[in-house]
């Protein structure tokens, strides 16, 4: 294994711990429903859309594109009945 590609290893590790971690400690301290800081609901939607939008968006870059879709699909009925019932 060249130098290179242990770079290229140590990133993928990297990024394959450390994005869903920075993702829930995210989630956690904004988005929770027992979040310590509380954000106003348009805030609280563009951050959810971002960390949604951000795993989405690693599916489809992996090649996982209808997963990637059926993921989005998921999430948007998700919100739509979490708005419609009072949730």
């Amino acid at each position: 294994m060249g130098l290179q590609d242990r770079g290229v290893l140590i990133t993928k590790i990297g990024l394959g711990i450390g994005a869903p971690l920075v993702a829930a400690v995210v989630w956690g301290v904004f988005v929770s429903p027992r979040a310590p800081v509380a954000l106003p609901g348009p805030l609280s939607l563009i951050l959810q859309a971002l960390v949604f939008g951000s795993a989405a968006a690693a599916l489809a870059y992996a090649g996982h594109h209808s997963l990637a879709l059926l993921f989005v699909a998921v999430v948007v009925i998700n919100a739509i009945l979490m708005y419609a019932w009072g949730q």
